[in-house]
């Protein structure tokens, strides 16, 4: 079966009054505990995998969609794709295709480039396969593994609704500050999604 024969996965944001969660590099070593703090808070957030790890950790992926996440698309080795051949920026979008496909029956409509290096190569693959290319408005820098008092309050500063704010899977930083950043969301009355 083609990927084309596949429902689409939902798009990666729903509602330009909700803060937009995300969560990139998984699934990652801190995935399963970031699922569990969204899952006591009933929040939600879309997740762009990298191909390889999806492979490693199939059931985690499955979880993400079963607890009504969205899955989308990080590339499969994390490269920086502006730096590539546009036969190799194709074949690192379609490896995360086929992988999440294969994990899910779906197919994934929406992509992130790793650091967010796009140009017209990069677009023009994400085009070719049929996903959007997501930026993000906030970044929580927890990449720089801060501790969780700097990724709460760079989230925080940026919040708004519509906001789409990064963040990854891979810091327990990350994962001590978003019960608190939900918590926070919640007294401004904003929702996730």
């Amino acid at each position: 079966m083609s990927l084309a024969d596949l429902p689409a996965a939902p798009p990666a944001f729903d509602s330009p009054a909700a803060v937009h969660l995300t969560f990139d590099d998984g699934p990652g070593h801190q995935t399963e505990a970031v699922l569990d703090v969204l899952a006591a808070h009933g929040a939600k957030a879309t997740f762009y995998l990298v191909g390889e790890q999806v492979r490693k950790h199939p059931e985690t992926v499955r979880r993400i969609v079963a607890e009504g996440h969205r899955v989308a698309n990080h590339s499969t080795t994390h490269p920086n794709l502006t730096e590539l051949a546009p036969d190799q920026v194709a074949a690192e979008i379609g490896g995360t295709q086929r992988a999440v496909a294969d994990v899910t029956g779906t197919r994934v409509v929406a992509f992130r480039p790793p650091f967010g290096a796009v140009d017209d190569a990069v677009r023009a693959a994400a085009s070719d396969a049929g996903v959007s290319v997501d930026p993000w408005d906030v970044d929580s820098e927890d990449w720089k593994d801060p501790g969780a008092q700097a990724v709460l309050d760079r989230v925080l500063a940026g919040a708004a609704p519509g906001a789409v704010i990064l963040l990854h899977v891979l810091f327990e930083g990350t994962v001590t500050a978003l019960p608190r950043i939900l918590a926070a969301l919640r007294e401004r009355g904003l929702a996730t999604d």
